[in-house]
């Protein structure tokens, strides 16, 4: 079978060069598509006809972005515009315009010498037979030959109605030994003992985060850091090295921050941007730190007892026992947002990115809340000297994490910052109204501390 029946996050860029080296044509279990599906209700039909015609046979992959010949063998990858926009659109279209409702479509976007190319997996499905409904009146039931697509007869879907129960069997234990691959590649990779390098060759997007963490805990020790990810998905078959010197600029001078802010660059230090085999790593070493992983993932760290974290808070305090400045976790966080955000347009990602907000080794620190300066800032302040035992804002876990948040590439608003924020704020008791520094539409704006 085409790319030996993997699911779109198993297949590789060799794997789509290799369909074009091979001239592979297109047959039963293969459809090539130079462009995308359009708008118009024509192209609405098609779409869902193709992937019900691989639902109602033995399934199949349609690839958008690689050209066909006049044999119908693919002979070139030219890529799509908006990839995401095109995943969204053939989600849709199946769960609405087919019926029964097919859900278990697998659409992944894959990066190919800088063009993207969308994979749509359709498996053999254990409902069929599914009909393409473009509208209330019309039920077309169409399967995928050798040939094409063709309408079923009268007996295929009498067939596919009925039973045909070793095929239905087949199917589900087809479904079962693909889930088993996935279960058993996670749990080998998690038992792995991974390099800085080997991050780069895992294949699941759950083993990639906690190997990552640990990188960074071997590095740091127990000494408390403030953290920040953001993470391209799925986490391989993409190489963002050939970009280098552009990201090497973004990671200098990461854009629309303010110079003497709460940023993630390092402005004003004479730091070099060192390059190793796994990525781009920039940083002071001491305390603050950003890299960048040539599969797209982005790192900032910053120590948790250094003063840009706790600025000038209670300096009659020891640093581990100030309160963490509120800007200093906010504007981070929202300068980090923006930062991936240049960095998917320069490599040309548009898929989804999943971000984390981290805070380690920092039992018993606190987060007070509104703007340093604001009379409801400094009488909490007063209150958390006045009654040590207090726990209003008080981190009462070794770590604080907070649930990731998932958004697309070319959607990183100010609202995922917003998103992380608002969830930390929340774990210390606080609400809405507490959170400063973000306006009613839950985007950052810094407009000076109050006198």
């Amino acid at each position: 079978m085409i790319f030996d029946g993997k699911l779109d996050s198993e297949i590789t860029p060799d794997d789509i060069r290799n369909l074009v080296l091979r001239g592979e044509r297109e047959g039963r279990f293969l459809d090539l598509k130079r462009d995308p599906y359009g708008r118009s209700d024509k192209a609405r039909h098609e779409t869902i006809k193709d992937i019900c015609a691989f639902a109602n046979a033995a399934g199949g992959y349609i690839v958008i972005g690689v050209d066909e010949d006049g044999s119908r063998g693919a002979s070139a990858i030219v890529g799509v515009d908006d990839p995401e926009n095109v995943r969204r659109s053939l989600l849709d279209r199946c769960l609405t315009l087919i019926a029964p409702r097919l859900t278990q479509l697998n659409i992944g976007i894959i990066t190919v010498d800088n063009k993207r190319v969308v994979v749509c997996n359709v498996p053999e499905s254990d409902q069929k037979p599914h009909a393409a409904t473009p509208d209330r009146e019309h039920h077309y039931f169409w399967m995928r030959y050798q040939d094409g697509v063709k309408l079923m007869t009268v007996a295929e879907i009498r067939e596919a109605m009925e039973g045909d129960a070793v095929r239905r069997e087949i199917a589900h234990l087809r479904r079962e030994v693909v889930a088993h691959r996935e279960q058993d590649l996670l749990r080998r990779e998690l038992q792995e003992d991974v390099t800085e390098q080997g991050l780069l060759q895992l294949r699941s997007d759950e083993s990639f985060a906690p190997h990552a963490e640990r990188a960074f805990k071997r590095e740091v020790g127990k000494r408390p850091f403030f953290r920040l990810t953001a993470t391209p998905l799925p986490v391989h078959g993409r190489n963002i090295s050939e970009h280098r010197e552009a990201l090497r600029a973004l990671l200098k001078n990461p854009p629309d921050e303010r110079r003497n802010g709460f940023g993630v660059g390092l402005h004003d230090l004479q730091v070099q941007t060192r390059e190793r085999a796994s990525g781009l790593f920039h940083s002071d070493i001491d305390a603050h730190h950003l890299r960048l992983y040539w599969n797209g993932h982005l790192e900032f760290w910053n120590a948790a007892d250094d003063e840009w974290i706790c600025w000038s808070e209670a300096p009659n305090l020891p640093i581990e026992q100030r309160p963490f400045h509120a800007l200093s976790l906010i504007e981070s966080t929202a300068c980090f947002v923006r930062l991936s955000r240049r960095i998917c347009q320069e490599v040309g990602f548009a898929g989804d990115v999943r971000f984390r907000f981290e805070l380690y080794q920092v039992r018993n620190r606190r987060l007070l809340p509104h703007a340093p300066g604001k009379v409801d800032y400094m009488f909490h302040q007063a209150t958390a000297r006045r009654v040590a035992e207090s726990e209003t804002g008080v981190i009462t876990d070794t770590d604080l994490k907070v649930l990731p948040i998932t958004a697309s590439a070319d959607d990183l608003t100010g609202t995922v910052a917003f998103k992380l924020i608002s969830q930390v704020y929340c774990r210390l008791g606080f609400e809405r109204k507490h959170i400063p520094y973000f306006t009613d539409q839950d985007e950052f704006i810094y407009a000076g501390e109050p006198e």
